[in-house]
């Protein structure tokens, strides 16, 4: 993952993205056992509004029904690829929209409060 995917000339530029790249970060320190301190699950707004832990959870849960799924979004975000990224890449990787995995995970019992194990 590169911290300034599509800054290019000619691939244009997601206005969220840094939050996304936060949560892509997270998300890492998540799986590998360094919750940060205060890190909860957040269902409200929208699944990219706010980065580090709200986006880091939700991927985390897109992940668990999407085995290997991280890794194939990471190397969406090639720096120089002549190619804008956008969350339509979600839909690519997983064969559902955004906005109907973040209304799933929205609803999920799990990721939620002090159950924070990620399931569907």
């Amino acid at each position: 993952m590169y911290q300034n995917d599509d800054q290019a000339a000619g691939e244009g530029t997601y206005a969220r993205l840094g939050n996304v790249i936060e949560g892509i970060a997270d998300f890492v320190r998540i799986r590998a056992g360094y919750k940060p301190a205060g890190a909860v699950p957040s269902k409200t707004g929208e699944w990219d509004d706010a980065g580090y832990w709200k986006p880091a959870f939700f991927l985390l849960w897109i992940d668990g029904l999407h085995p290997d799924f991280l890794h194939r979004l990471n190397l969406s975000l090639a720096a120089g690829d002549g190619v804008a990224w956008s969350p339509d890449v979600i839909a690519t990787l997983t064969g559902e929209t955004v906005a109907a995995l973040w209304s799933e995970y929205a609803g999920a019992a799990c990721c939620a409060g002090a159950t924070q194990t990620c399931c569907r």
